[in-house]
């Protein structure tokens, strides 16, 4: 293949310029011209009309265009079906359409404007004389130019702002790539030039092959490999162009109106690009960022290329370094720190609360990996949480702090959004510097993966439980064997080993990460047995894992009765995040945040306290500062972002101090930040790919399906700088740790980080 691509570059750019050349020289011309033989035999470049060639590439790219509004329209319908929730498909389909046919027709006239380039070719011929490169590196060199543009473009769109000389290598290796595609279509166009059949076949041979990539790109990679992704759209936009280039190059040139219907197409696309056109698409495209399918990602970046273009082009590199080194010189901790996040102390637990319940009680966290809320409250799925509910504080709007373990347990466990913070105020020191022993019932597999990537989760001891055979390879997922009832075995001997010791026992739960690779058959029995009713489709696994954890869960706590150590026991049963299961054709967890991936369960029973619903928004962050006054009742929350739980269940609960954050990943890449406002029902999220605020009214029954930002313009406002000062968001990192540091360690000199330090030893809340 390589081989191939090579002889029709070198025809096009290099061969047929040069015989012309030569042509043109020598005295022996004849007036008509034939048609040299280069490369094989049956490749034969004839001289074209350059307009026609022109004519042709601009038609392919609307064609190109046009394939990617049917394609994105039906693969969103499929997806969403005929209720898309807030918007019109009228509208999308207008948006869609004008925004991919003109940016289809620029790309396809720049395309046939870099064939008349003259300069460019003598300039790629004296390049190639001079460095004198074999022609295999040469075939090699043209899809990795290609490969690199798109990776270069994809890496501009990430949410740390591209200096100038990305964009300037951005632009000169897509030029480059466009520049081969130009090369190819005409070579293989007059290669195939008196073989219609074979033209024929090849321009059907790269349509089925550009349509078999946007199938796998829609069906496989569209959410959670977004390399893949927009390298399978900018293959498949090649193909498509290719093949159209072939099927268009004949009747083109055969026809004259051709000539004027292009011309009034690319100034029509051009005045489109040059007047907010693409500012107007994206105003009505905001739903595409918020739904699995996301179809015409790299075209979808276009919205800022006139930006792109006129800041790359009036940017001043000397003045900006100046003022940049200014402004650090200038920093001071209070700019580092935003008065927002100053460390505050919170209010103690109420004395009448803290003298119903144990003195010193022990700890057990029963923790589940991808449970949902709505499943963890269904008696029919659940019976015996549901009882203990009833018994327990059940929180009924218990948000987490993201919708992926690595956004969730170390929040959880810290108390704090310094998600790589590891310290003395961690739960788990806490409590091995009060003498109490510390154990973790976990599956094999989770605990290699939160080795790697939670390292600060340490117990004394370690229950650990295998999950799959010895010689599988597991990785997050693949895990096909049922622990719960085994992580009970273990928890119950490890607690018999302790006796008349107060203890802390964390109980991780995999089973439901894995409801799609644990063994249909022996799944199906379980459901059977513990009488799961049968819900539709994939949900019948779902359910039915859930299921056997709640009966593992029962059993634990009859085995705690029969141990009378439940009445001096604190039981927290809680996940760390949801499951998508279907939504918009997403059924795993990570990349949104969706009420389904990020409401989860939270119950709380307290020995002594009378069991009752708590409709207070809480967080997941808010269970590291109640383990640590269960731990010792006077320990401080200056250090946390949480709040401690049992503040909250009197009759006025303590106001939080600070916001309830949120954070999607997508391959260790934080791609979306959100933040609940609890005083007004509200969430708002920020995709930093697009930069543009979504909120969402929490009161209704479903709030993702409806997005308020346009109609809510205020409250916007209001959130927007809390998200983006906030520690999760990954620009304001730097600020957070300098914060930290000016707490800890603060120069000497300045006031107000002395002032900081003087408070976190007061236990006092923050400057005034």
């Amino acid at each position: 293949m390589f081989g191939t691509l090579e002889t029709l570059f070198f025809s096009a750019i290099i061969t047929e310029p040069t015989q012309r050349l030569g042509a043109r020289m020598s005295a022996n011309t004849q007036a008509k011209e034939e048609t040299p033989r280069i490369g094989w035999r049956w490749l034969r470049v004839a001289a074209r009309p350059q307009t026609a060639h022109a004519m042709a590439w601009l038609l392919a790219g609307a064609l190109v265009g046009i394939c990617f509004a049917l394609v994105d329209g039906l693969a969103r319908f499929v997806a969403l079906g005929a209720n898309p929730g807030g918007w019109t498909w009228r509208m999308h389909a207008i948006a869609t359409s004008s925004l991919y046919l003109s940016l289809g027709i620029v790309f396809g006239l720049a395309l046939g404007l870099l064939k008349q380039i003259e300069f460019a070719t003598r300039f790629l011929l004296s390049a190639w004389s001079a460095f004198r490169l074999p022609t295999v590196i040469a075939a090699i060199l043209i899809p990795c130019v290609t490969e690199a543009a798109a990776g270069l473009w994809i890496w501009t769109a990430r949410s740390a702002p591209p200096s100038d000389l990305v964009d300037w290598i951005a632009l000169c290796l897509a030029i480059t790539a466009a520049a081969t595609i130009s090369a190819i279509g005409p070579a293989l166009g007059t290669a195939l030039l008196n073989r219609k059949r074979r033209k024929w076949i090849a321009a059907l041979v790269l349509a089925v092959a550009g349509s078999v990539l946007a199938w796998i790109d829609l069906t496989a990679f569209v959410s959670l490999y977004p390399f893949l992704h927009a390298l399978l759209e900018a293959a498949t936009t090649v193909l498509w162009l290719l093949s159209f280039y072939l099927l268009l190059e004949t009747y083109v040139a055969r026809s004259k109106y051709f000539l004027f219907f292009a011309a009034a197409c690319a100034i029509v696309a051009v005045g489109f690009i040059a007047f907010h056109g693409p500012s107007w698409s994206a105003r009505h495209l905001r739903h595409t960022a918020t739904h699995h399918v996301y179809v015409g990602r790299l075209l979808a970046r276009t919205h800022h290329l006139p930006t792109l273009s006129t800041h790359t082009i009036r940017r001043q590199p000397v003045a900006e370094a100046a003022q940049r080194s200014m402004s650090r010189q200038d920093e001071r901790p209070a700019d580092a720190c935003p008065s927002l996040w100053w460390p505050k102390e919170a209010p103690a637990t109420s004395v009448s609360l803290r003298a119903e319940m144990p003195e010193a009680p022990n700890i057990v966290v029963v923790f589940v990996d991808t449970l949902r809320a709505d499943i963890a409250h269904d008696p029919r799925i659940m019976p015996n949480l549901s009882r203990f509910s009833r018994a327990s504080l059940q929180f009924t709007r218990a948000y987490s702090t993201g919708s992926d373990t690595r956004s969730c347990l170390p929040a959880m466990v810290r108390g704090s959004y310094d998600l790589d913070r590891d310290d003395e105020y961690d739960p788990i020191y806490l409590a091995r510097a009060n003498g109490i022993p510390t154990g973790l019932a976990i599956a094999s597999s989770p605990r290699e993966f939160l080795a790697k990537h939670v390292p600060q989760f340490r117990f004394d001891e370690v229950l650990e439980v295998p999950d799959y055979d010895d010689d599988k390879k597991v990785w997050g997922y693949g895990a096909h064997r049922f622990t719960a009832e085994r992580l009970v075995d273990e928890s119950i001997a490890w607690i018999e080993s302790k006796p008349n010791k107060r203890f802390l026992l964390w109980q991780f739960h995999f089973d439901l990460h894995a409801w799609r690779e644990l063994d249909p058959k022996e799944l199906a029995n379980q459901a059977r047995s513990l009488g799961v009713p049968k819900l539709r489709g994939e949900w019948n696994r779902y359910a039915a894992a859930a299921a056997t954890i709640d009966a593992a869960f029962g059993r634990f706590l009859r085995e705690l009765e029969r141990l009378d150590v439940r009445k001096n026991t604190v039981i927290i049963f809680l996940a760390d995040h949801g499951e998508g299961m279907g939504r918009q054709g997403f059924w795993l967890h990570s990349v949104f945040l969706w009420e389904s991936l990020v409401r989860v369960p939270l119950v709380v029973h307290l020995p002594g306290i009378e069991g009752r619903k708590i409709d207070s928004y809480v967080s997941t962050v808010d269970v590291g500062p109640m383990l640590a006054r269960l731990i010792d009742p006077n320990a401080s929350l200056f250090p946390y972002h949480g709040e401690d739980l049992l503040t909250q269940i009197g009759p006025e609960p303590a106001s939080r101090r600070f916001p309830m954050l949120m954070r999607a990943v997508l391959k260790e890449q934080v791609v979306r930040v959100g933040v609940i406002d609890p005083t007004i029902n509200r969430k708002l999220i920020l995709p930093l790919e697009s930069g543009t605020p979504e909120l969402y009214d929490l009161s209704v029954t479903d709030p993702d399906e409806m997005d308020k930002a346009l109609e809510e313009t205020a409250t916007v406002e209001k959130l927007l700088p809390i998200v983006n000062d906030g520690p999760m968001n990954p620009r304001a990192r730097r600020k957070h740790d300098r914060c930290l540091r000016s707490l800890s360690e603060p120069d000497q000199d300045d006031s107000l980080a002395t002032e900081g330090r003087r408070m976190k030893r007061a236990k006092t809340g923050g400057p005034t």
